[in-house]
This record gives structure tokens, C-alpha cells and sequence, in this order.
């Protein structure tokens, strides 16, 4: 699997989609389904509890979950290109490096793709919640949060480790 992120390729492919991607749920999906003068979806994503959540679907407005379900699809597509984008940058500069034996980099790039199954979790647990499937408990609401802040610290994580690579100059034979 490791091989395929290396490739030129999958590199700026990922890249790519990754940019296009944050742009169409940044600038115009997440504030799509906020409407007008909702509150920001990290909103949700932050909540920890059923009664703040419920007050963020409020601000959204009574067709939220109708703008939600036309929406989400992207998100998830976007939670598909993010990881593989980050993981293949580690992948790429780590090489470049001679650093790709070092438990650090694989650990960064296992975290790389993580960011995106917390992702799906987190979207699988607002469309559940949104669309009222089932009476949801508080802990559904703090487990949701959890998987928003798991991807959080993953994107940071990630985002970190590209930068600590694209900083560090040296390469392994030159410390000697």
C-alpha cells in the first residue's frame, strides 16, 4: 500500500482533489447547509451534547436536513482524498530524506489515513443524528465528538509532520 503513495502520480492527484475538494465544502457546502446565519459546523462537531447539538441544527434552519443529505456526499469524497494527499507527502519527503524506515514517518502516515476514518465516522454520526434515525443518546453525541477531535489532531498531526520534513534539510548521511 505504501508503494502507490510514493508514486508522482497519486501524489499531486491526491493534491489536487484535495484543494479542489476544500474548496467546495469550505467555501460553498458547509455554508450551503449552515444557511444563511446558522451556526459553523464545527459547531456540531464540537458539541459533546445532545441539548448544544440540537441548538446548532436549530440556528440551520427547518430544511437543514434536506440541505445536509443533498451535501454530505462531498464531504465524504473529501475525507477520501485529504488523508491519501498528507499520507503521500509524508511519503514522498520521508523518502527524499532517507527517513522512511524511521517508525515516526510510518506512524505519520498510519495518522495521515486515520484523519479520514475518523472523518467517515463523524459524517456517518451527523447524517444519523440530522435525519432522526433512531432516539440518540448523550454519549452518541460525545462519541461524535470524539471522532471530530481524533480527526482534528490526525489533520494537525499530519500537517506537522509535512512541515517538520519539509524543514528538516539534512539527511540522514550528513549527521555523521
Amino acid at each position: 500500500m505504501f508503494s502507490l503513495l510514493g508514486r508522482k502520480r497519486t501524489l499531486v492527484a491526491s493534491t489536487v482533489l484535495t484543494v479542489i475538494f476544500a474548496l467546495l465544502v469550505f467555501v460553498i457546502v458547509d455554508p450551503y447547509i449552515q444557511g444563511e446565519k446558522g451556526a459553523n459546523i464545527v459547531a456540531l462537531q464540537c458539541s459533546f451534547d445532545k441539548s448544544h447539538a440540537d441548538a446548532v441544527l436549530q440556528t440551520w434552519g427547518s430544511d437543514a436536513a434536506a440541505r445536509f443529505n443533498r451535501s454530505i456526499w462531498i464531504d465524504y469524497l473529501f475525507a477520501l482524498v485529504y488523508p491519501v494527499a498528507f499520507a503521500s507527502w509524508l511519503y514522498f519527503l520521508a523518502g527524499r530524506k532517507g527517513m522512511l524506515s524511521s517508525v515516526y514517518c510510518r506512524s505519520g502516515i498510519y495518522i495521515a489515513l486515520s484523519a479520514g476514518i475518523f472523518d467517515w465516522i463523524e459524517d456517518s454520526m451527523e447524517l444519523w443524528y440530522i435525519n432522526k434515525i433512531s432516539d440518540l443518546s448523550g454519549d452518541f453525541f460525545f462519541l461524535h465528538s470524539l471522532a471530530a477531535y481524533a480527526k482534528f489532531v490526525a489533520i494537525l498531526t499530519s500537517i506537522l509532520c509535512i512541515s517538520f520534513l519539509l524543514l528538516n534539510r539534512t539527511h540522514p548521511e550528513e549527521r555523521s
